[in-house]
């Protein structure tokens, strides 16, 4: 098939939304499709330097477009991404046309970036349309959010007015309506299909795990006790709530070493909770590592905690689970998705008791860092699980 993929975000090796964009053309075109992508100027360096270094023989057509530099420093002095995003959303729609005139293109398939907030509007080009995967559907629990700090309650509460009043968007409810095919990351997307036909709804991820990133071994049950959060450093990540819980664990067993890697806006916050229970000698902080050292990073730890509030995905879930770290999260978002029984422990919040929260997530620790049975059986899991999410089954799942 002839396939444009529309990737504003694209580079190999970047992570997140970049990542995203180059994981999808990577597979398509490994599977021998003609694929073409149209994505951001600024992109083509790290392209271009990884194809020569790879020599690479993936043949992937590009196309590159940025608008005006005036809008290059716009946007980089007011920080005003998503108008930018737009723009270049605009602009690209007759470029795609003519694109599709010339070439004749079986899908046009938009994957970054892939949020409801920053949806496509290629549906507009009347041709067979995919849009998606699309997060950021998925919300946290009010009862939960001032257990993450005033900002973060603040933040969430405002993030849904934005999301609802997207019901009634007729530029995205219209872009919605004209593609082909709609891919939510979670289910949360469901609830502005209202008026969409069904069978052109579906879910998937937005990412999965390459081949080659898949490890050559399992992490080594020696490191039971220490545990490791990855991240950025944002209100509705939870690490409130997981350093809390953290803090009742250790009253159970002082051994237990917890590292929090990453950087943000709460760092600082986190630290003062870390100082007023006393821990900082169990709790051991690294700012963001090289692509290597990241990798190595999980092979020192034995469990992951991610107790995030909304994440779409989580990828680096992912990594937890490829390295055979058994995963502990909320029944939220992605991650619950990700996590099953026999890969960690999913640690219910409708309860809506916070006492009850954290002991059951301090339980979840103090289990497997001091079962190795229980251990052993997740770690083995995990690995397992992080199979289901190659990226060849994500794929799978548009294109059979």
């Amino acid at each position: 098939m002839k396939i444009l993929l529309s990737a504003y975000a694209c580079e190999p090796l970047k992570g997140s939304e970049p990542t995203a964009g180059w994981k999808w053309a990577y597979e398509l075109s490994k599977r021998g499709h003609d694929v073409h992508i149209i994505t951001r100027s600024n992109n083509k360096s790290a392209i271009n330097q990884y194809l020569k270094k790879e020599k690479s023989s993936l043949k992937i057509n590009f196309f590159y477009y940025d608008l005006p530099s005036f809008f290059l420093k716009i946007k980089k002095k007011f920080k005003c991404v998503n108008l930018y995003y737009f723009l270049w959303q605009v602009c690209i729609l007759n470029i795609c046309k003519k694109l599709d005139e010339n070439f004749k293109f079986d899908i046009i398939h938009h994957i970054t970036f892939g949020g409801l907030r920053h949806f496509s509007i290629l549906g507009e080009l009347e041709a067979n349309t995919i849009i998606g995967p699309l997060g950021g559907a998925e919300t946290s629990p009010f009862w939960l959010r001032k257990h993450i700090g005033f900002k973060g309650a603040i933040h969430d509460t405002f993030r849904d007015i934005v999301n609802s009043a997207l019901l009634i968007d007729p530029f995205f409810l219209r872009s919605l309506k004209k593609c082909t095919k709609l891919i939510f990351t979670t289910k949360a997307g469901l609830r502005y299909c209202q008026n969409i036909d069904n069978s052109k709804v579906y879910v998937c991820p937005i990412i999965g795990l390459s081949e080659e990133e898949y490890p050559s071994k399992r992490v080594s049950a020696e490191k039971q006790k220490n545990i490791l959060f990855a991240g950025r450093h944002l209100p509705w990540k939870g690490m409130k709530i997981g350093i809390e819980a953290f803090n009742i664990s250790l009253k159970k067993d002082p051994y237990l070493k917890l590292t929090i890697l990453g950087s943000g806006q709460e760092t600082k916050y986190w630290r003062k909770i870390v100082n007023k229970y006393q821990i900082n000698s169990n709790v051991n902080w690294i700012p963001w590592l090289s692509k290597s050292d990241y990798e190595k990073i999980f092979q020192e730890h034995g469990i992951f905690i991610f107790p995030s509030l909304h994440d779409s995905g989580g990828f680096v879930v992912l990594d937890a689970l490829k390295n055979g770290l058994p995963v502990i999260c909320f029944d939220l978002g992605g991650p619950a998705d990700t996590v099953n029984n026999l890969s960690g422990k999913v640690i219910k919040t409708v309860n809506k008791d916070y006492k009850l929260l954290l002991n059951n997530f301090s339980n979840a620790i103090n289990h497997l860092a001091s079962d190795l049975k229980s251990w052993e059986s997740l770690s083995i899991g995990a690995q397992k699980r992080a199979r289901d999410f190659s990226m060849a089954n994500v794929v799978n799942r548009i294109y059979n």
